[in-house]
């Protein structure tokens, strides 16, 4: 285990109202119960009265429906020892589960979440969905981790969020904080047989002639997820105008070469599992959003459909230095 991974015991509370009607909640450094006050129960708001305030819990409005049926994290890491992970949840509770850096697993998991759990964490994030969330929250200080969320409705982004420093609302940022330190707690989850990305594969940047669209790196593990399970077509099933190209960021690497430090490009390429068989893959494409053409290290081209068109609004009206992180200049 990393010895940098500490304990997660949640936060929330248990909590009873004695026959006297007083509001008690168990505390876990004590293991005993204290008496916070007095209880008063007025329609949908409880009222604690303690000795010199009250305390007000208003119920919020009941889910009747849902606004979304996928919501993707993806944690950046930190100057420190913040995890570096991606989690698709969809509403069937399935999970997808890449652990990347500073976290217990290590690599690509499947499976499901337990039903109470998944229950809170929905249910949060719908708490903060429902506030209005806006696209950027930033904090003034530098070498943070972020955070960037987005909800799926229908195979389409319809929305997502990018939190630095943990700026956003209570409740959205307790939604991927519960969310994010149980996932190396789960039991149910299994090793996945798709192989592992490589590189920075979850950096994707799209051009159209002169525009520029950059995806966060959530929206990017999502799209990625999704041409995992694409279906192959054969070159005369696909009669549209591929006029996007699609591709991932690169890096530089230092190198030794003949006693020189040399500073090299490295473009990666991915192994993905299609129908059985593992494809290298380069890391550019043509898309028109739903239909990528991508060709094979060994020149083979690849014809496939995602299902639905991925270039929504808040992808395509978004500018490329998108957004702006103070320790990450672009």
């Amino acid at each position: 285990m990393d010895s940098t991974v500490k304990l997660y015991n949640g936060n929330r509370k248990r909590f009873k109202i004695s026959e006297s009607q007083e509001f008690q909640v168990f505390e876990s450094d004590s293991i005993q119960w204290q008496t916070k006050g007095k209880i008063d129960l007025i329609k949908d708001t409880l009222i604690v009265k303690e000795k010199h305030q009250e305390t007000k819990y208003v119920q919020l409005t009941r889910i009747t429906k849902n606004d979304f049926d996928e919501i993707v994290i993806n944690s950046s890491g930190c100057y420190g020892t913040c995890p570096v992970m991606s989690v698709i949840i969809q509403h069937d509770r399935k999970v997808f589960y890449y652990a990347e850096d500073h976290t217990v697993r290590k690599g690509l998991y499947q499976g499901e979440l337990p039903e109470e759990l998944f229950k809170v964490i929905w249910f949060r994030f719908t708490a903060g969905y429902k506030k209005g969330l806006k696209d950027i929250y930033m904090a003034s200080h530098t070498d943070d981790e972020s955070i960037e969320v987005s909800f799926v409705k229908d195979g389409k982004i319809i929305k997502s969020v990018y939190d630095y420093g943990r700026e956003s609302p209570q409740e959205f940022m307790s939604a991927y904080v519960y969310l994010m330190n149980r996932m190396d707690n789960l039991v149910d989850l299994r090793k996945s047989n798709q192989v592992e990305p490589t590189g920075m594969s979850f950096e994707y940047s799209l051009n159209e002639g002169k525009n520029q669209y950059k995806l966060l790196h959530s929206e990017s593990f999502w799209l990625w997820s999704r041409l995992l399970k694409a279906k192959i077509l054969k070159p005369n099933q696909v009669n549209v105008a591929l006029t996007c190209m699609i591709e991932k960021q690169k890096s530089w690497s230092t190198i030794n070469r003949n006693g020189h430090l040399e500073d090299v490009l490295l473009e990666y390429y991915d192994l993905i599992l299609l129908d059985g068989k593992v494809y290298r893959v380069k890391n550019r494409a043509k898309t028109d959003g739903r239909f990528f053409l991508m060709e094979t290290v060994e020149g083979k081209r690849l014809f496939l459909d995602i299902g639905t068109n991925f270039l929504t609004s808040i992808i395509v009206n978004r500018p490329l230095k998108y957004p702006y992180i103070p320790f990450h200049l672009e």
